[in-house]
């Protein structure tokens, strides 16, 4: 995927580490930007993040996420997405933007959208089609055939392109199905997930849902 897409999906900009501390309730204190969080220890990913986390961030690429999990009673529907220890649940990343860091971001988004929106920068030919989840699929022609994008509405050049037109980026890549990956901001912090392409359609549920664990998360100022 070319690196301008990249951009927009949290490579546009400096992003702070978390600050762990442990609380005697059994909660974990976690510094992240401005905010503290303070989260249960079930609802924390155990052990380090995989080798290719790790090596971004020892690019200096990204800083270290917060992987939580939304137990299963709160997701709207049953969802696949990423589990990487096996104890249920759905796995979501949260960072810190630095100095500009959430500037550059949501620039990076709005430019990328006016691409795919006013048919810009090999995206005047794409394929543009509903999909089952209510979103639509646009793909330039010159992409893989298993990678595509998600967005809200399909283009119309003749309005102003909307702030929230990507939804999420899907790849196939030889797999036997279909994965997208989804970004958004809350309260000043990158969330991330993955979805099977089938729960696309829950979009919308989840991040509210992560929303409300965030906002409970939250320590008085």
């Amino acid at each position: 995927m070319e690196r301008a897409f990249l951009a927009g999906f949290g490579f546009g900009g400096a992003l702070l580490a978390a600050a762990p501390a442990a609380a005697g309730d059994g909660s974990v204190a976690v510094r992240l930007g401005g905010e503290t969080l303070r989260i249960p220890a079930a609802a924390l990913r155990d052990g380090p993040p995989p080798f290719w986390e790790r090596a971004l961030h020892a690019l200096g690429l990204s800083a270290p996420p917060v992987f939580a999990r939304l137990p299963d009673a709160e997701l709207p529907a049953p969802v696949s997405g990423r589990r990487a220890d096996g104890r249920g649940g759905f796995e979501w990343s949260m960072e810190a933007f630095g100095p500009g860091g959430e500037r550059a971001w949501r620039r990076a988004q709005r430019e990328f959208a006016a691409r795919i929106w006013f048919g810009r920068e090999g995206f005047g030919d794409a394929e543009v089609r509903p999909h089952a989840s209510g979103l639509h699929r646009v793909r330039p022609r010159d992409w893989p055939a298993g990678d595509w994008l998600a967005v809200r509405t399909p283009p119309a050049p003749a309005r102003p392109a909307p702030a929230d037109l990507l939804a999420a980026r899907c790849w196939t890549h030889g797999l036997p199905s279909t994965t997208c990956a989804v970004e958004f901001l809350h309260r000043g912090l990158l969330v991330r997930f993955d979805v099977a392409e089938r729960d696309l359609r829950l979009l919308d549920a989840l991040q509210q849902a992560m929303r409300r664990r965030i906002d409970a998360w939250r320590e008085a100022p």
